[in-house]
């Protein structure tokens, strides 16, 4: 088992399993393979032998969360966290005799409260900058693409960070469960919140197991 926690704020990703949070890196240094999926050049992998290791990475890399603040407020609120646990089992299949590697993956992805959603993105730009709310800003014009568009055909993923490392989340290749959070007394965030939910239950993913044989047909259909 081996784990990654990035953390995604201004257009730059943090690796929060570093100790004292460790370089940043921009969101040029995204690359996608068709094994490994999107990833960050420069946010590492780390192993963990045990659940009860995993707990505690976890836990650490939670206290590595950025504590800056600014005039617009806490940056943790503008933060998303992408937290991915890959396990990989190794077995003989019987059938063939041939030494068969499975690995799995779980992302866990926190994004940004939805609260800017209600002002004008041109206004949110000229007052915060450019790439504060880039991430939440492009990952609703995301899901609205993908829940507008036949299965999401036209949806761009390339706009920000965030919406390029959620490749697979949202209408990829995986199971997706989503919750979304309403607070008691915020009337419009919480309308904002079942908005997203709303466009999330029209989108579909096409979860399959990525083998020779789809990779190979998934290639072919490209060229």
């Amino acid at each position: 088992m081996r784990i990654r926690f990035v953390e995604i704020l201004d257009e730059e990703a943090q690796d929060l399993l570093q100790s004292g949070g460790g370089a940043s890196f921009p969101a040029r240094n995204v690359t996608t393979n068709e094994w490994e999926g999107p990833q960050v050049q420069g946010i590492q992998w780390v192993p963990v032998p045990s659940a009860a290791q995993l707990n505690d990475f976890f836990k650490g890399g939670c206290r590595n969360k950025t504590s800056r603040s600014n005039e617009f407020g806490r940056m943790r609120d503008k933060a998303a966290q992408l937290f991915q646990i890959e396990v990989k089992q190794s077995m003989l299949n019987a059938a063939t005799g041939e030494n068969q590697v499975i690995v799995s993956r779980v992302n866990i992805l926190s994004t940004p409260g939805c609260e800017v959603l209600n002002e004008d993105p041109e206004a949110l730009r000229a007052k915060q900058g450019a790439d504060l709310n880039k991430g939440i800003l492009t990952l609703s014009s995301l899901l609205r693409d993908l829940a507008a568009t036949p299965h999401g055909d036209y949806a761009n993923y390339d706009n920000s960070l965030l919406t390029q490392l959620s490749r697979d989340i949202f209408g990829g290749n995986s199971l997706c469960v989503g919750i979304f959070c309403l607070q008691y007394g915020d009337a419009v965030g919480s309308a904002l919140s079942l908005r997203a939910l709303q466009r999330c239950q029209s989108i579909m993913n096409f979860p399959v197991q990525n083998d020779n044989r789809v990779l190979g047909l998934l290639r072919k259909f490209r060229v």
